[in-house]
């Protein structure tokens, strides 16, 4: 397994944060969950959660079990062994694209000079890695998108946006999972909740994950979602 540099800072009394730099990098984040998957599946003394993104990893420990110095040293003796790859759990998700829950789709077509069928045709082509999550609860940042789709956020964000809608940010794509303030490009709306309160685990996805989009009609979508016409 590949191995890089990263510089270890204070995240305040009870907690670090590894930094791997500014690129942002599949290689790098991988590196970074198989980190995070190591100290899951063999931890190191006071060792409580650590939290996965695009180039850091923070880690929380017990301060009543160690300090800052002896858990620093023990950190940097660990080895990631966990391989992301093979144990990532793959989940194809339902894309209705049409205009009713496309809403940015027109702006993104002019942004990139392709066609609606070409924007869902590269979104859907690609198997993403989340990154990680964050914003809100289930919210997964998934990427790396292709270039030729890559929009920059709205210059202004809407106030409002549906539960399940699909967006595009910069290198970025993701889903939002539940009504909420939302500054990305809208271009579809999966057709299952990526995020149920009610269900014995919340979440549909998580880090370490890979997503796949497929596009569906509106009509599958109403069904999916037992929606009357």
């Amino acid at each position: 397994m590949a191995k890089f540099a990263y510089s270890i800072l204070p995240f305040g009394d009870n907690a670090i944060v590894l930094n791997f730099g500014n690129v942002v990098s599949r290689v790098i984040n991988r590196f970074i969950h198989d980190f995070h998957l190591t100290l899951n599946t063999k931890p190191i003394l006071g060792y409580l959660s650590s939290i996965p993104a695009y180039t850091t990893l923070t880690i929380v420990f017990d301060k009543d079990l160690t300090n800052a110095e002896q858990f620093r040293k023990a950190v940097r003796e660990i080895k990631p062994t966990a391989d992301t790859i093979t144990t990532a759990n793959k989940i194809s998700i339902p894309v209705c694209y049409e205009a009713e829950y496309g809403l940015d789709m027109d702006e993104v077509c002019r942004l990139c000079s392709l066609t609606r069928e070409e924007i869902i045709s590269i979104h859907t082509s690609i198997v993403y890695d989340v990154y990680m999550m964050g914003f809100q609860p289930g919210f997964a940042y998934l990427g790396l998108v292709d270039e030729r789709i890559m929009v920059p956020r709205k210059s202004k964000p809407r106030q409002n946006i549906f539960r399940n809608a699909v967006g595009l940010a910069g290198i970025q794509t993701g889903i939002y999972p539940t009504e909420s303030p939302a500054g990305w490009q809208i271009i579809g709306c999966a057709a299952i909740d990526v995020f149920n309160i009610h269900a014995t685990d919340p979440f549909l996805i998580h880090n370490g994950d890979q997503i796949e989009f497929y596009s569906i009609s509106k009509y599958e979508y109403e069904e999916m979602n037992k929606i009357l016409p």
